[in-house]
C-alpha cells in the first residue's frame, strides 16, 4: 500500500522521531493543493503503478527556504542559550 510506504519514509528520514498519522498524509496534500501552495501531476511509479506527484510551488520553496532559514537561527539560539557555560 503506498500510504505505508510514504509514513515509513517519513519515520526512516526522521531517524524515527516522526510518524505520520493514517489517514492524515493525503487529506493534508489534498487542503495544500487547492490552497496552491503545490502541484499535482499523474504519473508511474518505480513499480508501474499509477501514482500522483506532488511538487511545491515555485514560491512555496521560496518562503519554505526562508522558513528553514528562520527556523535554524531559531534553533541555534535556544541551543547556545540552554548549552552550560
Amino acid at each position: 500500500m503506498q500510504t505505508a510506504r510514504h509514513r515509513q519514509r517519513i519515520r526512516q528520514l526522521s531517524n524515527d522521531v516522526l510518524e505520520a498519522e493514517e489517514g492524515s498524509l493525503y487529506p493534508a496534500l489534498q487542503r495544500i493543493l487547492l490552497e496552491g501552495w503545490v502541484t499535482a501531476a499523474w504519473g508511474v511509479s518505480e513499480s508501474g503503478r499509477r501514482v500522483r506527484f506532488y511538487k511545491l510551488t515555485r514560491d512555496r520553496r521560496k518562503q519554505l527556504n526562508r522558513e528553514i532559514a528562520d527556523y535554524s537561527q531559531a534553533t541555534t539560539a535556544i541551543q547556545t542559550i540552554l548549552r552550560p557555560q
